[in-house]
C-alpha cells in the first residue's frame, strides 16, 4: 500500500514537470488574426517565441499576445499586440515595441530558475 502511494506521488510529480510542446502552434489574436510561434520555457519562466525571435506574452486584459517587456523581474505584456503582417506605409505608425535582448531574457530566466531551485 505504502509502495503504491509513493509510486503514484512520484509519477504525479513527473507529470507536473513536463516540458512545453516543442513544435510550432497557431495562435489567434482577439481581432481574429493568427500567427505561428513556439511555447518555450519551464515551470519558472515561460513565453511564446516567433520564428524571428520576438518574445511574446499573453495579455489577459486584451486577450492578445503582446510583445514582452521585463518589468519588476517578470515578463509582462507591453500593451502592443504582435502581428506578423507587414505594416503598410502611411496607414499606421511603425511598431514601438522594445525588443527584449537575448542577454536580458537569458539573465531573467537563469534568475527565475535559481529562485525556484532555492525554494
Amino acid at each position: 500500500m505504502l509502495r503504491n502511494l509513493i509510486a503514484s506521488t512520484l509519477f504525479s510529480a513527473l507529470l507536473l514537470a513536463a516540458p512545453a510542446f516543442q513544435g510550432e502552434r497557431t495562435f489567434v489574436q482577439n481581432d481574429g488574426s493568427s500567427f505561428q510561434a513556439q511555447v518555450k520555457g519551464d515551470e519558472y519562466l515561460h513565453w511564446t517565441e516567433t520564428k524571428n525571435g520576438d518574445v511574446l506574452i499573453y495579455n489577459k486584459k486584451s486577450k492578445n499576445h503582446d510583445f514582452a517587456i521585463i518589468q519588476n523581474s517578470e515578463l509582462a505584456p507591453s500593451g502592443e499586440m504582435y502581428t506578423d503582417q507587414p505594416q503598410t506605409q502611411g496607414l499606421r505608425s511603425a511598431p514601438t515595441h522594445h525588443k527584449i535582448s537575448k542577454e536580458g531574457h537569458s539573465k531573467l530566466w537563469q534568475q527565475k530558475r535559481q529562485q525556484g531551485l532555492n525554494r
